[in-house]
């Protein structure tokens, strides 16, 4: 019997989603969500939330081509969220919001842990903090500040602009996060964000398997909020227009969302993009993560185009969860065998450190 190009995807995509299982959890098959993990790095310590295993761990950096794990904690749920202020770490595991005290580096200090919701259609997925304030993305049950519901769609993924302007995602929409009728709005044509950050006034979306999609001068947008919060987002979206002879006048802002459709010939077509990073030397490189293809390097050098350029040859066709990047070494999340570390020195020839990969840090 001839096998059609149709079936050949057919038999990879159910392939992935069988991998997937632990991933999704309970949680994740009741919501048809596949959970992304997630990666900081704060001083010379990494922290990692991975959802398929349910653990938050840190690793000592002092060396960083061979991280080495300081602690473990267990979460009830599937972390997929983190942020840090000061010395303090959240997490979201789709159930609990969690604090720990991360003063004494490389330690996981439990000093909060708050039940969010136990319907997995309303837990967080995404948290994202600013000056005190806590924000948080409850899926269905919306965007969340300091308990107070500011936003009523569905939500899956939160990012702060270098202004603290809030945004947030959801099936086929990106939109500030605030209940004010005067909200920006966004369509995204195909797929839902499944993460985001800004890179100067640009917001990126790792669109899973709709590849990524970058929504240009996001940040560049006037509205009334309080200096050093995301409290208030609300107010009328403009833009001021300095004039060559003094002053300024305002006009409405226009956004351009581009999308990067298939992601060639470097990807599977059951890639999942998850996860981003960007280069600083030399800059101009998106990393992505990319379950199902490992780790893809896309050329950002011409601002109006997204070009795939490469693949990690050391993880090709491997389920890459998360992605987080310090000096010229990545830290990659891989399903199955935890914490992988790149050499990044050139991000059209990403090298995978064999030695120094750490499935446990041990």
């Amino acid at each position: 019997m001839m096998t059609t190009a149709a079936d050949s995807f057919l038999l990879r995509f159910t392939l992935l989603l069988l991998c997937l299982f632990p991933i999704l959890h309970a949680d994740g098959a009741e919501t048809g969500e596949i959970l992304p993990a997630s990666l900081l790095t704060h001083g010379k310590t990494l922290y990692a939330a991975a959802p398929d295993t349910g653990t938050i761990t840190a690793y000592d950096l002092t060396d960083p081509a061979a991280p080495k794990q300081t602690a473990v904690f267990q979460a009830s749920g599937a972390p997929c969220s983190l942020d840090v202020e000061g010395t303090r770490l959240y997490a979201v595991d789709t159930r609990e919001l969690y604090v720990f005290d991360i003063a004494d580096p490389g330690t996981l200090k439990l000093v909060s842990r708050k039940k969010i919701s136990g319907d997995p259609l309303s837990g967080p997925v995404s948290v994202v903090l600013g000056e005190g304030d806590v924000c948080l993305a409850r899926r269905a049950a919306g965007v969340f500040l300091n308990d107070d519901p500011v936003a009523g769609f569905y939500a899956r993924c939160l990012a702060k602009s270098p202004e603290n302007r809030l945004f947030a995602a959801g099936p086929r929409i990106v939109s500030s996060a605030d209940s004010s009728a005067d909200a920006l709005s966004i369509p995204v044509a195909r797929g839902t964000p499944v993460s985001m950050m800004f890179r100067g006034g640009d917001l990126y979306m790792a669109m899973g398997f709709h590849g990524l999609s970058i929504l240009r001068d996001a940040a560049d947008l006037c509205s009334v909020w309080e200096p050093g919060s995301v409290r208030k987002n609300t107010g009328t979206f403009r833009r001021a227009v300095w004039h060559k002879g003094g002053g300024f006048s305002w006009e409405p802002a226009s956004l351009v969302l581009h999308e990067s459709g298939p992601l060639g010939r470097f990807a599977r077509p059951d890639s999942f993009v998850c996860g981003m990073a960007f280069t600083e030397q030399p800059a101009g490189y998106l990393l992505l993560a990319a379950g199902g293809s490992g780790v893809l390097t896309v050329d950002l050098t011409a601002p109006a185009r997204i070009r795939f350029a490469s693949e990690c040859a050391g993880l090709t066709g491997r389920f890459c969860m998360g992605i987080t990047l310090k000096d010229r070494f990545a830290y990659v999340y891989e399903r199955g065998r935890g914490l992988r570390v790149l050499n990044v020195s050139d991000p059209l020839n990403v090298q995978l450190i064999e030695n120094g990969s750490s499935a446990h840090g041990k």
